[in-house]
């Protein structure tokens, strides 16, 4: 079969160059040609055909073998360039070839024609596939430089006979080193890594050099202006036949946005975990705030009839009568119920708020006079620690002063031996807060009911003794202002625990967004 073979002639002799196709047809060749005398006409042929080898005279009126490679030069191409002379001196001949001909060949003994043409159509075609394996291996060094850039990851190689390291664009960027620097020695890399990661990292190196064991480690890598990336370290040894390792080499990718972005998430997520169940107990309150406040109003009538009885009952009773004690107990249960429906109302009614202008340490002084005789029967001392020149709040007084009663009842109530009730109040000004905190020196609170202390109806005090409506109640009293209440207890006797309130600053905006409350 014959082999295509396409041939741009550079002759001014039909004769010759029908020469020259018959012996490449006698070769075995489909020669498909074109045959050009000036430069021009050159020009044209190659842009208008592709060649795959170009035979050219030396000596043409208008034109020259020397003349046709600048032309081929210019166009870029790379076909096998082959001079045909009838006369050509060893200096042109040498000449030519340094120029860029790949062979010349007499016109008188054109059998060499063939083998040389042959034998440049095989360099031809080496170099086009080295080319083609140059270009290959070029663009997959620029898209291995772009996908480390997209993902932060750099590469590396350490050649262990000659302790040559090498990095890549990104690996310099990641550590912000210049890359004119070079890639630091081997030795001087524990200064590139937190000195907490080190023993990990050199661990994991010692196993990649004894038995090629590739390691994966999440590190912390530090850059010239003392910042910390965190980076996902990998490597692996290349071993010789003995099992000696020649080259270890590996990746760095840095993942501080993507750790970022998970502390983010998770906080989050923390956050969404925390609406919800504030959410969920939002619902179970109100809930159960309308079934207090149906069950309050059904017993507070006949709460009241009952009262009134045993009253009536204790007036007419004899005092040495032995029923006078009993009436007495009974009385003070139904004085307890009552309190305890008082309560519900309280828990389950969002009441209009009377706003005015208050000062906190003024009510707290109040509160304290309801309760002087009652601390001091129980041998409490208070310890008032005000800051000067707390600003007045917007708030409900009697919201605030039933506020104040249910935190220092609950503090009198942790100390039944007596001890300190710590009150201080101090101003954040840069929040547009105060700051209340009611301290005792009480049993304390364990940390495994501390969360629910502030729910509806839990209560530590024995039956009979509390409701447990009292803490839920000052939440909502502080929320309704716009505050918070948070209450911590440290282990020990004598540590207590402590009520930490914090209410916004009277600025002139917050009246009616109360109100709403």
């Amino acid at each position: 079969m014959d082999i295509p073979l396409r041939v741009l002639i550079i002759e001014d002799s039909d004769r010759d160059a029908a020469l020259e196709v018959r012996a490449l047809k006698a070769a075995g060749y489909q020669v498909t040609h074109a045959v050009v005398e000036t430069a021009v006409e050159m020009k044209a042929a190659l842009a208008e055909q592709v060649f795959d080898i170009v035979i050219s005279d030396n000596c043409l009126p208008q034109f020259d073998a020397s003349g046709a490679l600048a032309v081929l030069k210019q166009s870029g191409l790379d076909i096998p360039f082959i001079v045909v002379s009838g006369s050509i001196g060893e200096e042109t001949a040498v000449a030519l070839m340094k120029a860029g001909a790949h062979d010349y060949v007499m016109k008188d003994r054109l059998a060499r024609l063939v083998p040389a043409i042959q034998k440049e159509l095989r360099e031809a075609e080496s170099r086009g596939k080295r080319k083609l394996l140059e270009e290959e291996r070029r663009n997959k060094r620029i898209m291995l430089a772009r996908t480390e850039d997209i993902a932060h990851i750099g590469s590396w190689e350490w050649d262990i006979a000659t302790d040559k390291v090498i990095w890549s664009d990104e690996l310099f960027r990641i550590f912000q080193r210049d890359p004119r620097e070079g890639a630091p020695s081997f030795a001087e890399h524990p200064a590139f890594y937190h000195p907490d990661d080190m023993p990990r990292l050199r661990q994991a190196v010692e196993a990649a050099l004894a038995d090629g064991t590739l390691y994966e480690l999440e590190l912390r890598t530090l850059r010239k202006n003392g910042e910390t990336r965190v980076c996902v370290a990998r490597g692996v040894a290349e071993m010789a036949l003995g099992g000696r390792p020649v080259r270890l080499f590996g990746s760095f990718q840095d993942i501080t946005k993507r750790k970022a972005a998970e502390a983010a998430l998770q906080a989050m997520n923390e956050e969404i975990k925390t609406i919800s169940q504030q959410l969920l107990q939002a619902e179970k309150l109100a809930t159960m705030g309308e079934l207090a406040s149906s069950i309050a109003h059904e017993l507070n009538n006949p709460l009241t009839t009952v009262s009134l009885s045993v009253e009536l009952l204790i007036a007419q009773t004899p005092v040495d009568d032995p029923l006078q004690r009993k009436l007495e107990i009974i009385g003070q249960e139904v004085e307890r119920m009552g309190n305890l429906v008082s309560n519900l109302l309280q828990f389950s009614r969002r009441s209009q708020q009377q706003i005015s202008t208050v000062n906190v340490c003024d009510e707290i002084e109040k509160t304290l006079e309801l309760i002087h005789f009652q601390l001091r029967k129980r041998n409490i001392g208070v310890e008032r620690k005000f800051e000067p020149g707390v600003p007045p709040i917007h708030a409900d007084r009697q919201q605030l002063r039933q506020l104040f009663l249910n935190l220092f009842m609950n503090a009198s109530d942790a100390m039944p031996e007596g001890g300190t009730l710590t009150i201080r109040v101090t101003k954040r000004p840069e929040e547009s807060q105060i700051c209340i905190e009611i301290a005792d020196t009480g049993v304390g609170i364990p940390p495994e009911i501390l969360p629910k202390v502030l729910d509806a109806f839990y209560t530590t005090k024995p039956e009979g003794k509390g409701t447990g409506l009292g803490l839920a109640i000052c939440r909502r009293i502080t929320e309704g202002h716009r505050g918070t209440l948070n209450i911590t207890s440290e282990k020990g006797p004598g540590n207590g625990a402590s009520v930490c309130i914090t209410l916004p600053f009277s600025n002139g905006q917050n009246t009616e967004l109360l109100k709403d409350g």
